[in-house]
């Protein structure tokens, strides 16, 4: 709240408010307008918006060694932070070095952090972000939302090639394929329209439905395992749609 008011007071006579975590050299300039930080908070007064954007931010004060990799932080150096959180797993340092991770588009290491964060420290996550939130989110919900906000971020199956545990790799797959079931649905939904008395339309509607779809069964291909069902891939997401 200290914070909101200096910003608002400063924007209010059109004077620049920074921060030290605005990670001059390191992130971009951010846009600050009052409608903007109106909007935000607004948004963070959703508890699971809340916690949705907390896991997207750093943890500050929650233990010595943040302190010195804060200060490594603040001077440029995020190499030498990430070294500092590396040294120990405590909820801030996992956090803290998550972030790292995602400002330098290692994303893969990013997600790999969140795993081991969240299935060490996932029923207490929640509670040191807002020891007054009353939402309740298992381990597993916690990782499953920071993914579908990468994957929202940066289009999920960009997350697929990466090297991560079975029960996440699992959960990107059946993130990445239903799009392209729905979209396949929609195509097919088009063509049981058509006057199934006119061959003639029959037959251009059938054209036009491998046409469109050729692309996302290809997609689809490079998705599902290759033992997904007794049929090729691409026959059995005919069944399902």
């Amino acid at each position: 709240m200290a914070n909101k008011g200096k910003a608002t007071a400063f924007l209010k006579v059109n004077k620049p408010v920074e921060y030290p975590l605005d990670l001059k050299g390191i992130l971009p300039t951010p846009s600050r307008t009052l409608d903007l930080m109106n909007e935000a908070e607004a948004h963070l007064a959703i508890a699971k918006e809340q916690i949705k954007y907390a896991q997207f931010w750093f943890l500050q004060k929650m233990s010595p060694l943040d302190d010195i990799a804060f200060n490594h932080l603040l001077a440029g150096n995020m190499a030498g932070a990430i070294a500092i959180w590396s040294k120990q797993e405590s909820l801030s340092s996992l956090q803290n070095e998550l972030v790292c991770y995602l400002i330098e588009s290692e994303l893969e290491l990013a997600i790999k952090t969140a795993e081991k964060l969240y299935e060490k420290f996932g029923n207490d996550y929640i509670s040191k972000v807002d020891a007054n939130c009353t939402l309740q989110m298992t381990a597993t919900d916690l990782l499953h939302q920071f993914v579908d906000s990468l994957g929202e971020e940066i289009g999920i199956q960009k997350l697929l090639s990466f090297d991560l545990g079975t029960d996440t790799k699992t959960y990107i797959s059946s993130q990445a394929v239903g799009p392209l079931i729905n979209k396949i649905s929609l195509e097919v939904d088009k063509t049981k329209k058509v006057d199934h008395k006119d061959p003639k339309a029959r037959i251009e509607a059938a054209r036009k439905l491998v046409a469109n779809t050729k692309e996302t069964f290809s997609q689809l291909k490079s998705i599902l395992p290759p033992d997904f069902g007794d049929a090729s891939p691409c026959s059995r997401v005919r069944l399902l749609v």
